[in-house]
């Protein structure tokens, strides 16, 4: 049994002879209730299981559904959760979530180059939860517009609310800390090919460790050793795949929706294949040809450098959230747009006349509203708002800005049709 003080009050572990955790003793997050939750496994290291202290139930079906029972509410019967995969890994695991149905609707998952939930969309392509997360694990952003909250993650594994831990498996893993809760069963063997691998590479030697403390470039995904290159390279193509078969079809074909299909094809060949493209040498260094299979699969199903693809694709960097800057620093991310801009009537007037009334002062930067930015992992800045960038520019005087958020990008995602770099824009009617 071990432990940890949480929030003033004690967790207890409680693990059994295969080193599995089967209980936690203290304090629940669902409805503040106290008691133990409970857990149960198959002749391995596969969940079966979980009982809360409320009496709420999950049954695990594999890995590809779940069944919730509340037998305090009367709900003896439960309510099904199904889960779709791209692809199945040699290992007989699945590969890729990219869907998710239950009693509210289907909703379609988008990972980032890792494999954890970055972005979830519903039937109608809009987005109902957007996260971030800290090298480690740890959540930056879980922003939700809907009743859906996927419980898949970081690196696509379970977190159980009860105790904030990740369920990898084989281990548990607690994103705080950067540890797994119990030590690695295959390093702990040292007749394995993998404790030959850890010796040389002493940060695999420590049993407790994740992915050799180099958590942006591998994972674990079963919770016994770091994923091998061979691994990442199947990965990579299956990924390609996904985003061809998936991106291309999948959603637009199920919905009908074809303004669908096409946002989700900038979306998951963004968060995938070009990740791929551009870290491919840093991701899967020694297998380059899975790098060009997944490309040349996804080419298949859209150009390269198809609208939003280049943008919504590169993981962001942080830029302060309000301020003001030099105009001339910032980027379009379209390549042309109309010589009309709204006024703040409603009403649409020429460009022109708001860049006189700022060149001469009759209107002031700040009875503009500020332009989203954000910026791309080159150090680049780019603009969502490329009129009022442009009445800036030839105004020559600082503009305010926000810092775009992740759901602002995607939902212009389609619009970014910059060719030269973001340098210039062409205004229709001039």
């Amino acid at each position: 049994m071990t432990g940890e003080v949480r929030g003033g009050e004690k967790l207890s572990y409680v693990y059994d002879f295969m080193n599995r955790l089967v209980k936690i003793e203290g304090p629940a997050n669902e409805a503040s209730a106290s008691g133990s939750t409970s857990y149960f496994y198959g002749t391995g290291y596969d969940r079966a299981a979980k009982i809360l202290p409320n009496g709420k139930t999950t049954t695990y079906i594999g890995e590809l559904a779940e069944v919730m029972s509340d037998p305090a509410s009367g709900n003896d019967a439960g309510d099904f959760t199904t889960y779709l995969f791209a692809d199945t890994m040699p290992n007989g695991r699945q590969a890729m979530r990219v869907a998710t149905s239950d009693k509210t609707g289907t909703y379609y998952n988008v990972g980032d180059h890792l494999g954890s939930a970055s972005v979830a969309l519903d039937s109608l392509g809009n987005v109902v939860q957007s996260m971030d997360y800290l090298p480690f694990g740890s959540e930056r952003v879980n922003e939700k517009s809907d009743s859906f909250e996927t419980r898949f993650t970081y690196t696509d594994q379970e977190r159980d609310d009860e105790s904030g831990l990740l369920y990898y498996g084989a281990r548990y893993y607690h994103p705080v800390i950067g540890r797994f809760t119990q030590p690695d069963p295959v390093v702990m063997n040292i007749g394995s090919k993998e404790f030959a691998m850890a010796l040389q590479n002493p940060q695999l030697l420590n049993p407790y460790a994740y992915v050799g403390n180099n958590p942006i470039k591998h994972t674990d995904t079963e919770g016994e050793f770091i994923d091998t290159i061979w691994d990442i390279g199947s990965v990579g193509y299956g990924i390609g795949q996904m985003a061809y078969g998936f991106g291309a079809g999948f959603i637009g074909g199920i919905t009908g929706n074809t303004a669908m299909m096409d946002r989700a094809d900038a979306l998951v060949r963004g968060a995938t294949v070009d990740v791929i493209a551009d870290a491919g040498a840093t991701f899967i260094p020694f297998v380059p040809a899975g790098t060009t299979r997944a490309i040349r699969a996804a080419d298949k199903g859209r150009d390269a450098g198809r609208a939003g693809d280049n943008f919504v694709g590169q993981v962001l960097k942080s830029i302060p959230f309000e301020g003001v800057m030099d105009p001339h620093k910032i980027r379009f991310t379209q390549d042309s747009a109309s010589n009309m801009i709204r006024g703040a009537d409603g009403k649409m007037y020429p460009l022109e006349n708001l860049i006189q009334g700022l060149k001469k002062g009759s209107t002031k930067a700040t009875d503009i509203p500020p332009v989203k930015l954000f910026e791309k992992t080159d150090g680049t800045i780019w603009s969502l708002d490329n009129r009022r960038l442009k009445a800036f520019q030839k105004a020559d005087i600082k503009i305010p800005y926000k810092a775009a958020t992740q759901q602002e990008i995607i939902k212009g995602a389609d619009k970014m049709t910059s060719k030269n770099s973001g340098k210039s824009i062409k205004i229709r009617g001039q």
